[in-house]
């Protein structure tokens, strides 16, 4: 294994390690002194601005990471198919009490190749004529619905905790213009479990920063596989597995 493929496989679950750990840690933080304080609050205390309710709007972006396998088969981990990815993401709906959003999700994600050694050796344009001729990436797209309960939605720093489900489709594609050969496989996941948690700065503005941290556990249950513009197989995975995504970074939202 060479220098550059090492870097990859060990970068990408300390990162992952790093990103869950940072958001992780500052949840309990703001956490911690608000249990301790929540029975003896001061006489004259002020909420930090009015807590919302109604329409609530939020952009995320940071980077996630493929555990896991992808099917049963060996050596089919969703490392082998695909790298860490940058994520965005949207999320809209409602605040229908002061403490409880409830709404959807829609994101998309971009990718590298995986770690899977055929996979790797294929995609390394390594050659000297200074041309990109080979090009290999994954895209994720990813829809669902999801709920959140908001600890202290009139503090200045609210902390929340969130559960989701959905679909995703990921895409993995490898274009060699010199073969003229062109392949792509779309696979469908079931997200039965998105858990999230977060760490909310509320300005009265209208306006709030956070960090987040995200496992999103699903099975792919169905695949397509195209060689140059025709399908080859369609259908569903036979052998499904369990994977995860476990990602972290930070978002924006709107009337927090």
């Amino acid at each position: 294994m060479n220098a550059r493929k090492y870097q990859r496989r060990l970068c990408a679950p300390a990162l992952a390690f790093v990103s869950f750990s940072v958001t992780s840690g500052a949840w309990a933080q703001v956490t911690q002194p608000m249990y301790r304080d929540a029975g003896a609050p001061a006489a004259n205390e002020r909420p930090y601005s009015k807590p919302r309710e109604g329409l609530q709007m939020a952009f995320s972006t940071g980077l996630r990471f493929p555990m896991g396998d992808a099917t049963g088969a060996h050596g089919d981990t969703l490392a082998a198919r695909y790298s860490y990815q940058l994520p965005l993401v949207f999320d809209i709906g409602s605040k229908v009490t002061r403490h409880v959003h409830v709404g959807g999700y829609a994101g998309f994600a971009w990718g590298a190749e995986g770690n899977a050694d055929a996979v790797e050796e294929y995609c390394d344009d390594d050659d000297s004529d200074l041309s990109n001729d080979i090009s290999c990436s994954t895209r994720a797209y990813k829809i669902g619905l999801q709920a959140q309960y908001h600890l202290a939605p009139a503090a200045r720093y609210n902390p929340w905790a969130g559960y989701g489900a959905g679909v995703e489709l990921v895409s993995q594609s490898l274009n060699d213009s010199t073969r003229r050969f062109e392949e792509r496989t779309l696979s469908t996941a079931l997200t039965v479990a998105k858990v999230d948690l977060g760490v909310d700065f509320r300005s009265r503005g209208g306006i709030g920063l956070g960090l987040y941290s995200e496992a999103s556990v699903g099975r792919f249950v169905h695949s397509r596989t195209e060689i140059n513009g025709e399908a080859t197989y369609v259908g569903k995975v036979d052998d499904p597995a369990w994977h995860v995504w476990l990602g972290a970074g930070l978002r924006l939202v709107l009337f927090p």
